[in-house]
């Protein structure tokens, strides 16, 4: 019970880590890599602070030339922004929380603080469990019914996974196809994160910006290439339909009809009646 509640907690942390099988010189190598390193954060998010602290500055600057109050960009903006402004300082306090979590654990395991995160959950985590030697070792049996489904398919490992893996337990096949293996998490769209209703926004559940009651009126938000949300103002407006013709077809349209050719028949005969009339001049008889 302790060592499977050991593996569930340590989940995350070997889901990090992948496994490829590779042949090198005609003899099988277990490769591990991490799929994200904590050092791999730092300068990106550096980029994404700078790029939104002058992405904030411009527009702020720009928003001051505006002299209509009621401008639907003057007045989501700065909200957006905000709320932007938030969230960037979510993300980089949650990386530096990170950090000083790490540095605490190397402490705490007597590692040098100098050691990076991959050297330290492949070296002394994901090889205190799965050996990579070992695991390459195996035969065409064992290969194919515990190495490529249980620690080489991109899915993370069960306690009964690790018991067959050191054959404390023998390998039984419908108890090993019933093993709950995580799979990869794909990423959720844009569309999945956010979405506007009743003139809110809603992210994960839960709203982070109302619109003021003239901007649910006459704008509504788009996400543009590169994920960010924008009003539609500039986008041209639909043509209004014209309405459609009334349908034909009931007594009264029909007797309307009917009217109608009759009359236009009248119209027709009078007009040939006249045309056949003879001209004043010595048009009639003689007496």
């Amino acid at each position: 019970k302790g060592l499977g509640e050991l593996i569930e907690e340590l989940q995350p942390a070997l889901f990090n880590i992948k496994r490829s099988a590779v042949v090198q010189d005609g003899a099988m190598k277990v490769v591990k890599t991490m799929r994200s390193q904590l050092e791999d954060l730092t300068i990106p998010i550096k980029k994404l602070v700078n790029s939104f602290e002058k992405a904030q500055c411009k527009t702020m600057t720009f928003i001051k030339t505006i002299k209509d109050d009621s401008d639907t960009f003057k007045i989501l903006a700065p909200k957006m922004f905000e709320q932007g402004a938030s969230m960037v300082k979510e993300l980089t306090d949650m990386v530096d929380s990170i950090e000083t979590k790490f540095k605490a654990l190397l402490t705490y395991m007597k590692v040098p603080t100098a050691t990076k995160s991959d050297q330290f959950f492949i070296e002394m985590l994901d090889d205190f469990f799965v050996p990579a030697d070992k695991l390459a070792s195996m035969d065409a049996d064992e290969m194919k019914n515990i190495g490529k489904p249980m620690f080489l398919s991109g899915k993370t490992f069960t306690l009964y996974d690790l018991l067959v893996f050191w054959k404390v337990i023998p390998f039984a096949e419908k108890e090993a196809a019933q093993q709950d293996r995580v799979e990869s998490i794909k990423p959720r769209t844009l569309k999945e994160r956010v979405a506007l209703e009743d003139g809110k926004l809603i992210r994960k559940g839960s709203v982070i910006m109302e619109l003021p009651p003239k901007a649910k009126e006459k704008c509504t938000l788009r996400p543009c290439a590169n994920g960010e949300l924008v009003p539609c103002e500039d986008e041209e407006e639909e043509e209004e339909a014209p309405p459609p013709a009334k349908p034909t077809g009931g007594e009264g349209d029909r007797r309307a009809s009917a009217e109608d050719v009759e009359h236009r028949q009248g119209i027709r005969a009078e007009g040939e009646v006249e045309a056949a009339k003879p001209s004043g001049k010595g048009g009639g008889k003689k007496g």
